[in-house]
């Protein structure tokens, strides 16, 4: 199956305006910290059932936590939609 992957910038808030596809759209983002903008543009993602992957950069329990929190708010009240997808890629 092909699929486009499309840069995705959670702290700008808001979600890339695509064209119509006859491929899956992929949305590709890096997480460094969690702010109230990348809980916005995530959930706002995954409410228009959008696939986010999500590249975990640094380590630590610390930068888990505040992960954890980031997909927590934006997925709270039962957000059912949209597929999220964690990797260290750059690890």
């Amino acid at each position: 199956m092909l699929a486009v992957s499309i840069p995705f910038n959670l702290e700008s808030g808001t979600v890339p305006s695509i064209p119509p596809s006859k491929f899956p759209v992929i949305f590709t983002a890096s997480f460094e910290s969690k702010s109230d903008a990348a809980v916005t543009a995530l959930r706002t993602a995954l409410s228009a059932g959008h696939t986010v992957e999500i590249d975990v950069q640094g380590s630590g329990e610390d930068n888990w936590e505040r992960l954890e929190d980031l997909l927590t708010k934006a997925t709270a009240g039962g957000l059912d939609t949209g597929l999220i997808i964690l990797c260290e890629c750059s690890a």
